[in-house]
């Protein structure tokens, strides 16, 4: 059976469903491809900064944008739910994130700007290079993990970065609470900007497994944003 979601739970369970996709708004990321992988080694000199830089190189000259997103997600517990949910995410350099849905609280809004972005994290997360992969083609895939500087509802999280510029990330959020969230991407190519296209996620929250769904719309890079449409956040 299905139904539609209603009342104060509800908007809770919407709120974290945004959550885990409004973190990865602020540059581009692609979905995890799948590779034939070698054993784990030991990081070597890379640090967490360089893995990172290299994700948001492309990057460096985007001062703000606008984008129209759109969420679908369903729920299962007893009974399978459905929703979906319109907004507008809004990034202003150096470290603003703002959530425009009316359906997510003002507490949920901070949170997401709290969350923040990957242009952001090494702001808000201790990070480190945990380990590295050689792949068959060459390439090398690192495992960072970041733990929140402030308490917070996330324990830490796990990022798998490949080491070319563009290339998929996959995210896992483990949370304090018991909750797990595990993340793909995929990109677009918005101008000289790589930037979120879709992104999908498995979740299992408040007792619910929930599959969902963010697409992107088209890109408004690099105008003026009014502070006002920070004050929530």
């Amino acid at each position: 059976m299905k139904r539609s979601v209603r009342g104060p739970g509800a908007r809770a369970m919407t709120a974290v469903v945004v959550l885990v996709f409004v973190t990865t708004a602020g540059t581009g990321f692609g979905r995890a491809r799948a590779a034939s992988l070698q054993p784990v080694r030991e990081p070597t000199t890379v640090s967490a900064a360089d893995v990172l830089t290299r994700l948001t190189g492309s990057d460096e000259m985007l001062e703000s944008y606008a984008v129209p997103v759109h969420i679908d997600a369903r729920l299962h517990k007893l009974f399978t739910f459905h929703f979906g949910l319109d907004g507008t995410v809004y990034y202003k350099r150096p470290d603003r994130v703002a959530l425009d849905m009316h359906l997510i609280p003002t507490d949920y809004r901070r949170l997401f700007s709290q969350v923040g972005t990957p242009l952001t994290w090494p702001a808000t997360f201790d990070l480190s290079v945990v380990s590295s992969t050689s792949m068959e083609n060459g390439r090398v895939r690192y495992r960072l993990k970041g733990v929140p500087k402030r308490p917070g509802q996330v324990a830490y999280v796990l990022l798998d970065v490949d080491d070319v510029p563009g290339d998929p990330l996959h995210a896992q959020w483990f949370c304090r609470d018991g909750s797990y969230i595990d993340e793909h991407l995929t990109e677009q190519n918005s101008g000289i900007y790589e930037l979120p296209k879709h992104a999908e996620a498995d979740m299992v929250v408040m007792g619910y497994k929930v599959h969902a769904t963010m697409d992107y719309g088209t890109y408004d890079v690099n105008q003026a944003l009014a502070d006002s449409l920070f004050v929530n956040a």
